[in-house]
Formats: C-alpha cells, sequence, structure tokens
C-alpha cells in the first residue's frame, strides 16, 4: 500500500488493472520492452533501506511463525514493577508520547515509537527476544500496538504503563535527551575538545541530495545491525529531515550507551556553512 517501507515510488490507489500498470508503470514497462540491466538498476536506484525487522520476517516464512494462540493481553505495570527490570537488557520500555514529552524526560534504556511511525521506529530498534512494556497516553492504544508487534515478531508483550504516571516515578528513573539545533551544531561541534561526530539517519537518497559536511550517512531503520560502526568512543550530534527520526535513533543509541545529542529541527534550517 501506499506509504509501505517495502518499496519505493508505490501508488496511492487502492486497486489496480494490468491494462493501468502497462501504461503508467515505469518498472513494467522495463520488465515488458527494455533490458535487464536497465531494469535492474531502476528497481535498485533510490530502494529505501528496510527496517531490520524485515529479516526476521523471513525468517518467520521460511521456519513457521509462533502459535500463540491469542493476542497477548498486556496488562498494567506499577512504577516498583518497571523499576526492578529497568536495567535487564531483555526488557524494551517502548514510549509512545509525543517527541517534547519523551525527550524532556523517558524511563532510561527507554525506544521512541510514536503511534504515527510506531511499526517503523518499534521494527527497526526492537529484537525479537526483548520483553516489552509499553507507555501510552490511555489503555485503549495498547490492544492496536500489540498487534502491529505481534505482526512484526514481537510476540512478548508483558504490559504498559500510563504516560501520565511517568511523571509522578522517582527521578533516578528518569533521563533526558540533550536537544539542540542545525545553528547551535557549530558550538557543541568545538566544544571543549569533546569530538563530536555527525550522523545522519535519513536515507541515502535524502543524503546525497545534501548533508552535512563530514557527517556519517546510516538510516534509522539500519541502525541495530550496523551499531558498531557507531563508534561508543565518542559523542553523536544526531540529525535527519526533521528530527522525529534523529529522536528515535538518540534512544537506541543511548540505550546501547552512546551519548547524544538529538537536533530537532528542519534540515532546511542548516546553516549554508555547514553543508557539503
Amino acid at each position: 500500500g501506499a506509504g509501505s517501507a517495502c518499496g519505493k515510488a508505490l501508488g496511492a490507489v487502492p486497486s489496480s488493472t494490468l491494462g493501468y500498470e502497462r501504461h503508467i508503470n515505469p518498472a513494467l514497462k522495463l520488465a515488458l520492452g527494455g533490458d535487464e540491466e536497465s531494469f535492474v538498476d531502476y528497481i535498485l536506484s533510490g530502494q529505501p533501506e528496510p527496517p531490520d525487522y524485515f529479516a526476521n520476517m523471513k525468517r518467520v516464512n521460511k521456519v513457521g511463525l509462533t502459535v500463540l494462540g491469542a493476542l497477548p493481553q498486556p496488562r498494567p505495570w506499577t512504577i516498583a514493577e518497571l523499576e526492578a527490570r529497568l536495567d535487564d537488557p531483555v526488557l524494551a520500555v517502548v514510549d509512545t508520547r509525543d517527541r517534547a514529552a519523551f525527550l524532556a524526560g523517558h524511563f532510561r534504556n527507554s525506544l521512541f515509537a510514536p503511534p504515527a511511525k510506531f511499526s517503523d521506529f518499534a521494527g527497526s530498534y526492537l529484537d525479537p527476544s526483548n520483553e516489552i512494556v509499553l507507555v501510552v497516553r490511555d489503555a485503549s492504544m495498547v490492544e492496536e500496538l500489540v498487534r502491529q508487534l505481534v505482526r512484526m515478531g514481537f510476540d512478548h508483550v508483558l504490559g504498559f504503563v500510563l504516560a501520565a504516571d511517568v511523571g509522578s516515578a522517582p527521578p533516578a528513573l528518569l533521563v533526558k535527551t540533550e536537544v539542540t539545533t542545525f545553528a547551535d551544531v557549530p558550538t557543541l561541534l568545538s566544544r571543549g575538545g569533546s569530538a563530536f561526530q555527525l550522523l545522519d539517519v535519513r536515507k541515502a537518497s535524502e543524503f546525497a541530495a545534501g548533508h552535512l559536511r563530514g557527517a556519517m550517512n546510516l538510516a534509522h531503520t539500519r541502525l541495530r545491525p550496523r551499531l558498531a560502526e557507531v563508534a561508543a568512543d565518542r559523542p553523536w550530534i544526531v540529525s535527519c529531515q526533521s528530527g522525529m527520526r534523529a529522536t528515535g535513533a538518540c534512544a537506541y543509541l543511548e540505550r546501547a550507551g552512546r551519548t547524544v545529542a538529538c537536533v530537532v529541527d528542519a534540515f532546511e534550517r542548516a546553516p549554508s556553512e555547514l553543508r557539503a
């Protein structure tokens, strides 16, 4: 469907015909009347980097899925229950609050997955072995989020915590992410010899169209399998097109022990002297 992470330039019409596609579909035109090399080049050019859960889906399709019997029924968790397991690497707290609230204070080691991008973000950063606790605005959201998780192969959803309860948690359980703007990036880069490295988590096609000078490009959907490329011995300034993907990437990197500053800003506002 339109907007799927499965491919590029997907149409918005819900159904089609072969006759229609023969007229307007460039890939089909090449398949029918072009040469193989041109077809392959077109298909591969600009292809979006797949979320990490695609690999798990391929494995499940090959070996068979887990028979659950029924949809997992996560129960409400108390802050005390969460505190007891917060540093357990198997546990993954997936926070669905808005970006500003998450950055201002979240349970340590949390992942960020806003409802509008839930499958994309959760599917990129979770491992099938994770035991999941959701942070949600209200309990009515839980069933739909669980369905999305199960469809991606994340079956161990244990519970949920209401967003309203985050603020009442002991301060020792909460952390906040350093936030910056493109205008302040030069100051960070020159700050006390801290050797900040730039990380752009947009797609390769977006990066090619314009990026910050000296930035490393690693799409947010590929961070988990390529984490070793993000060195742990230096701090990172993480950016994207608007700051949303950067927030998800920063949450994952902080959980993985990296030090980050999140650029919550539109790339169009990046000063010209910063651009390559």
